[in-house]
Parts: C-alpha cells; structure tokens; sequence
C-alpha cells in the first residue's frame, strides 16, 4: 500500500470517529434536557389592556343641620344684628281666606256637631242669659220642664190603642199642675179640668217617660194647659202602626192607619 492510499485511510477513520462521538454527545444533551422539570409557565394577567388613573373627588365638607357648631365657626361667625322697635312688634293678623268662609247652610239642631248646644245646653244658656231659672241651674243634662212634656207626648202614648176608639173631636182640656224640688226633681203632679179618657191617658204615660230626669223651670210650680181634636183623614193601608209623629210650637201630633189624625196644643200658663 502506498503513502497515497495510507494518508486516505487514517483520514476516513478519523472522520468517522469523530462522527461517532458527535452523536454520542447530543445523545447526551438530549437525554439531560429531557430528565430536567419544564419550569411553570407565569399566570395570565388577571386585567388586560391599558390602565390609567382617575383623579380623586373633591369632597367638601358639609355640616349636618342638628350638629353643634364648631369653635372656628363660632369664632368667625359674624355678630347678629341688633333689634329694632318694628322687628319686636307683633305680625299683623292675617286675612281670612275665602275657603274659611262661615257656610250659609243652617246647622241642625242637636247635632254634637252642628255647631248648637244640646237641648240641655241652650236652656242653661237661655236661663242664665235671661230670667232666673230654678231647679238644676248648672246640670247640662237639664232640660226645660213644659218644652220636655210637649216633646214627649206623641211619642209616649201615641202607640195607647184608646186613640183608635175615641169618639171624634174635642179630647176635652186640662190643667196639669207640676212641682220641682230645688234639684229639678219632678215631686208631685195633679189635674185639673175635664180631659177625655184618651188624653188623660197621654198625661199619664208622658209623665212616667220623663219622670226621672232634671229639669228647669221659671219657679217650683209650672202649670200646662192641655187641650186637642181627634180627626178624621184617609186610612193608610201600607202603614201597620203610628206614622206622622211629631211636636213643634207647643203641639204634639200623630196619626193612626185607620184615619185618624190627634193634635193636641199644649201651652205653658
């Protein structure tokens, strides 16, 4: 072999050894990569995009309306001006608004709320603005003894079945004599004259309806003079009992359903 062919030989094996060990040495990077742990990647960021900053509010302080003043406003408060003789007199009255207007309607009588006082009421006040009265001068409760027993009669024997058979005409007349004691207590009583058998009747049963309350009266005897008719009207078929009752003016009346109408005038003396 000659000196040519020898240099190409030890150059090859050269070449091939050192492309063995080339390999041999990325193996070995390569497997030393692989056994090492891949560091975590970072967290995403929670915001994203750009950010800037917002200037902060002005914020002024406000005192609350009840809270007590502080000693720098007490310090600088200026002084109060000083009163003079208009700001001490009193504001002029003001004028009557239109919506206020008294109303022109009339309020009924014994309504707690008609602007009226009670019956009571208005004879104390009568009494005490005029003559002397006597019996329960003071009691609100008091009434007027004769204006009492014409306002009851109708209404305390009006439902008597004597009416309904009474004779036409005059139910005759008669004086009833009444005492108070010096509370107002009707104590005694007595008739005088010739009533009919069906006002007599309306004497009695008027006195046991009021007998027990107070009254007033011009003196301790009040005398009352009673008379009245019975007359004939139209039957009322649709009416089953008493109808028309009232008083007024020193009358008391009523009729019956089958045509008859009472007035009796009862007048103090």
């Amino acid at each position: 072999m000659g000196p040519r062919s020898r240099s190409l030989v030890l150059s090859s094996t050269f070449a091939a050894s050192l492309a063995v060990h080339a390999g041999i040495g990325a193996a070995i990077v390569v497997g030393g990569r692989a056994g090492v742990p891949r560091e975590e990647a970072d967290p995403a960021p929670q915001l994203a995009g750009d950010t800037f900053e917002l200037p902060a509010p002005d914020m002024e302080a406000i005192p609350l309306a009840n809270a007590s003043p502080t000693p720098d406003l007490v310090a600088n408060a200026p002084p109060a001006p000083e009163a003079t003789g208009e700001d001490l007199l009193p504001p002029p009255p003001r004028p009557a608004s239109r919506h206020m207007k008294k109303s022109d309607r009339a309020s009924k009588p014994g309504r707690p709320s008609g602007g009226r006082a009670q019956a009571g009421e208005a004879e104390a006040a009568s009494a005490s603005a005029g003559e002397k009265m006597y019996g329960a001068v003071g009691d609100r409760s008091a009434t007027n003894l004769g204006g009492a027993f014409a306002m009851s009669f109708a209404q305390a024997t009006s439902s008597n079945p004597v009416w309904a058979t009474a004779p036409l005409g005059h139910v005759g007349e008669a004086t009833l004599v009444l005492e108070l004691d010096e509370a107002g207590h009707l104590v005694s009583h007595r008739v005088e004259g010739n009533p009919g058998a069906a006002l007599a009747a309306g004497i009695r049963a008027t006195l046991t309806l009021i007998g027990q309350r107070p009254f007033l009266a011009r003196g301790k005897i009040t005398r009352l003079r009673l008379s009245g008719t019975i007359t004939s009207s139209e039957p009322r078929d649709d009416m089953h009992g008493v109808y028309g009752i009232g008083r007024g003016d020193g009358h008391a009346y009523f009729s019956l359903p089958q045509g008859r109408k009472i007035d009796i005038t009862i007048k103090e003396r």
